[in-house]
């Protein structure tokens, strides 16, 4: 290989790194949920403690603290597991799109 072929490879390589970390953290700000009035993450963890909190509750009513260190009542928490769920695959699912087209780049 000669000096400009490696150029542009090092270019490509280094726009694709870029451009995978933009849109990881676009998929983390997609994953930010409202739910009554409250900030969450869509995120793996938040999921399972919701998942775990609403198995071991005898009501639907479980306690959570948000993003922003409030507590929160959540009063149905089958329908907040089901509103986490959706977005984290929503989010997931548009950066597996985009990590597919740098895959097809490099």
């Amino acid at each position: 290989m000669d000096l400009e072929s490696l150029k542009k490879t090092a270019d490509l390589m280094h726009d694709i790194a870029v451009s995978k970390q933009n849109a990881l953290e676009r998929m983390k700000s997609r994953q930010i949920l409202v739910y009554n009035n409250h900030v969450f993450r869509a995120d793996a963890e938040t999921i399972n403690l919701v998942n775990i909190l609403k198995h071991n509750q005898q009501d639907k009513t479980i306690y959570m603290i948000d993003s922003n260190n409030n507590p929160c009542e959540i009063k149905d928490s089958s329908e907040f597991l089901s509103k986490l769920l959706e977005r984290n695959q929503e989010s997931i699912n548009a950066y597996h799109q985009l990590y597919q087209t740098f895959r097809k780049k490099g």
